[in-house]
């Protein structure tokens, strides 16, 4: 390593003393070396690549998340060009008829109807999606890639919820994991998380495209990677890697209570409180939504704050400390995937385990986490924050911008009425 005397660098240049500055060599991680800055992009193939590219791709995604649609083959097929299925002309022929010798046979006509829809495929499924959901949702949502990435995960069959692997477990003669699984899936329940999902094969690439220095700040100017001579293009450096990941989901429907009773949503028209599907659709709608809202921001940030939380607890139940995993957040979505980040095709499936041996007791510790910090009161009350019980040194898409406590056990600099953890504590007693 050579040492050299730094004369036209962008810091001797700044200084309007000109004094002498020295090139040092420094740790890969030292707080005074340039960080790089890339890209986290799920690496789907081409057959994923072209189901996007169909106008009915993102009703499918969406439709998805909300559990109108459970099976992803056809999104996989309208890629491949294939259309909408045609009804049955006979099955139509019968329902004009009823409708036109019994207009008041309601029932006969909602038979007849569903005979129709069973030949008409997912179309009966998308049209329900659309009209639960706002046209502008769903035209944000189809350019918005992570949410296709999410529903690309389902479709290849790469996520596999733990309720189901439980019943596999069960069936298969270990009771006594599957119970495991139960209680920990029971425990996710009461702290307001509504599904945890294993992705066995999460196919991540990380695409570089400039430096930076640490700060977070005006002093953190992003510096692009040089172009070359002969194209003056900028170069791109990707590095693809098959990890292993869960996929937390935060509940919807806790969401919309911890919304309300903070004063940032309303009540609903038509009852007490919407269906799990009407509470998923309000949670697209919010975060969706070209105006931002307090709303859209508890969605955002108790997904983030969680993500965090969880990231922290690993280490006292796995081999990852917070800094050996990352996160990709799906927050309008409420969801997160805390993946393993390394780099090779090796798969050991450490997160698989931690997921079926100690999910009760992780969620556990991640919970009381949120409650303290070393550096309360001052923590909650000023930053609700910091690098003792939030942040991360190198796996936060968001630089840990945006993370407050306060969102889950209330108080705080914002002064949040009641924290979600508390709200998911307070439904989980009716």
């Amino acid at each position: 390593m050579r040492f050299a005397t730094c004369v036209g660098c962008t810091f001797a240049a700044a200084d309007p003393e000109n004094r002498t500055r020295n090139l040092t060599p420094v740790t890969a991680r030292d707080t005074r070396a340039y960080y790089g800055h890339h890209l986290t992009l799920i690496n789907v193939d081409a057959q994923m690549r072209q189901a996007r590219n169909n106008d009915r791709a993102a009703v499918y995604a969406l439709g998805h998340y909300m559990g109108t649609i459970g099976d992803l083959s056809g999104m996989l097929a309208a890629g491949r060009g294939a259309g909408a299925p045609s009804p049955s002309s006979q099955a139509s022929s019968l329902l004009d008829l009823i409708r036109q010798r019994y207009p008041n046979d309601v029932e006969a006509i909602a038979q007849a109807q569903k005979m129709v829809d069973a030949t008409r495929g997912d179309e009966p499924a998308l049209e329900r999606t659309r009209t639960m959901l706002t046209a502008a949702t769903v035209e944000a949502a189809a350019a918005d890639r992570r949410t296709f990435e999410r529903a690309f995960l389902h479709a290849r069959n790469s996520v596999d919820d733990l309720a189901s692997v439980a019943i596999a477990l069960s069936s298969a003669g270990s009771n006594a994991l599957a119970d495991r699984i139960d209680t920990g899936l029971a425990t996710a329940h009461q702290l307001g998380l509504a599904r945890i999902s294993l992705v066995r094969d999460f196919p991540i690439a990380l695409v570089g495209y400039g430096f930076s220095r640490v700060h977070s700040d005006v002093r953190a100017r992003l510096l692009p990677l040089d172009p070359t001579r002969d194209t003056e293009q900028l170069p791109l450096i990707a590095v693809d890697a098959d990890t292993e990941g869960l996929l937390i989901e935060v509940d919807p429907l806790i969401l919309w209570h911890f919304c309300l009773v903070n004063g940032w949503t309303s009540r609903w028209s038509t009852a007490q409180e919407p269906t799990p599907e009407e509470a998923r659709a309000w949670v697209l709608d919010t975060s969706f939504s070209a105006v931002s809202t307090d709303a859209a921001d508890a969605i955002r940030r108790v997904t983030h704050v969680w993500s965090h939380l969880l990231m922290h607890a690993l280490a006292y139940h796995s081999s990852f400390s917070a800094n050996s995993v990352g996160e990709y957040l799906l927050e309008r979505a409420a969801s997160t995937l805390i993946f393993v980040a390394k780099f090779n095709s090796f798969n050991l499936g450490a997160l698989g385990a931690l997921a079926e041996q100690h999910l009760r007791l992780w969620l556990m510790d991640a919970a009381e986490a949120a409650a303290s910090c070393v550096h309360d009161p001052v923590c909650l009350a000023e930053r609700g924050g910091c690098h003792k019980c939030l942040a991360v040194a190198f796996g936060c898409e968001r630089f840990n911008r945006g993370l407050d406590r306060g969102y889950l056990v209330g108080g705080g600099r914002l002064a949040i009425q009641e924290g979600f953890l508390h709200t998911a504590a307070r439904l989980a007693r009716r």
